[in-house]
């Protein structure tokens, strides 16, 4: 294979050393290798249609085509790439060392983990299209940050720690964007009753658009890493402690779980003690609003036990009148006001809809009298 630069314009310069291109276009066509031995910094305009090649840091000021050629970051030392949020259609990590990224990173069409870790400096974040395809991925080559996929069915996240490599796999219904990276050690170590142990090793950090809950199902490969012999998905929302939500089953070498209900925060492996005696919901269907301190507001009977729920009031239209995360019986409770106008509502008969946060969803009604 040749390797063969198209310039147009005198004021590129390309040499074994590095390269820069300045108020000019490089054109690389196709099937054509174009290797730069140093740094590469981008004032002009580079359209790539076949495979560019860097060992030194990617400065781009300019404009990059991704078009349908590859990018690969081929230093045994460190790399980094510094651009103005660009895409690349084709992404390899070759040769070993850290490949920093400091801002955020567009994966089109192909990431092939070879060797070495794209590691995210600034909260960047590496944005994969629904229809990327990963290749590789080890404890030699990973992404070191949080890798944001989109689209419905099963995403794998290749993420690691730096050391270890520690893919998972999410699926889910849902067209909007979810994130995950991999955090070493686990920074939350406390949990309730419905767990004896989990992971202080690693945990899984996810986000979600918009901070929405969403259900989904995970895949953890089978490493032989946890000692746990009946392992469970630990889930601990921001700012609460793990508690079980799913039991993980082994099928072909990977840990998959039943579908639950997630919302930002962090997973880990544990070891569940009562996941499926946590004992039922159950809603008071009267609701006096009087003062009397009988009945003076919606009652959930064990909410305590689902610390990440979410209560809905409807009426008998649909018309959503109240909704609250955390309902506790105690500060967060709806009391017959609406959360909207904060106005007493007339009597009658209301509709629930409880999302306790752990898979499962509550509806019914309870009749209000003043």
């Amino acid at each position: 294979m040749r390797i063969i630069t198209i310039l147009y314009l005198v004021t590129s310069v390309c040499n074994g050393q590095g390269l820069y291109i300045k108020g000019s276009t490089v054109s690389i066509a196709a099937n054509t290798v174009f290797a730069v031995m140093g740094n590469a910094q981008n004032e002009g305009t580079l359209i790539n249609n076949g495979d560019f090649q860097i060992s030194g840091t990617w400065q781009n000021d300019g404009m990059y085509d991704a078009a349908s050629g590859g990018f690969t970051l081929s230093s045994s030392g460190d790399q980094i790439i510094n651009h103005n949020a660009q895409s690349f259609s084709k992404l390899s990590i070759t040769g070993g060392g850290k490949k920093f990224f400091l801002a955020d990173l567009e994966i089109l069409q192909e990431l092939n983990l070879v060797d070495g870790h794209l590691v995210s400096q600034n909260e960047s974040r590496i944005y994969a299209t629904n229809t990327l395809i990963v290749l590789g991925g080890s404890d030699l080559s990973h992404v070191v940050g949080e890798y944001v996929s989109s689209g419905t069915g099963a995403k794998l996240f290749p993420v690691g720690d730096g050391s270890l490599y520690l893919p998972i796999t999410i699926s889910s219904t849902s067209e909007a964007l979810l994130g995950a990276s991999a955090v070493s050690p686990n920074p939350v170590l406390t949990f309730d009753n419905s767990l004896t142990e989990i992971s202080k090793q690693h945990a899984w950090r996810l986000s979600f658009e918009n901070g929405e809950s969403r259900s989904i199902i995970i895949e953890l490969p089978d490493n032989g890493q946890s000692s746990f012999s009946d392992p469970s998905v630990a889930f601990s929302p921001d700012g609460f402690p793990y508690r079980a939500v799913s039991p993980l089953a082994l099928q072909n070498n990977l840990l998959v779980s039943d579908a639950f209900v997630a919302s930002p925060g962090l997973i880990t492996l544990g070891i569940s003690s009562s996941i499926e005696k946590l004992p039922a919901l159950k809603v008071y269907n009267l609701l006096t609003p009087n003062g009397d301190g009988l009945h003076d507001f919606l009652k959930v009977e064990n909410i305590e036990f689902y610390p990440n729920n979410k209560v809905s009031v409807f009426n008998r239209w649909g018309d959503q009148l109240f909704e609250v995360s955390g309902y506790d019986n105690l500060q967060k409770i709806f009391d017959g006001k609406s959360d909207s106008t904060n106005k007493e509502l007339s009597d009658g008969t209301y509709f629930y809809v409880i999302d306790d946060g752990a898979g499962k969803r509550y509806t019914g009604f309870f009749v209000m009298r003043n």
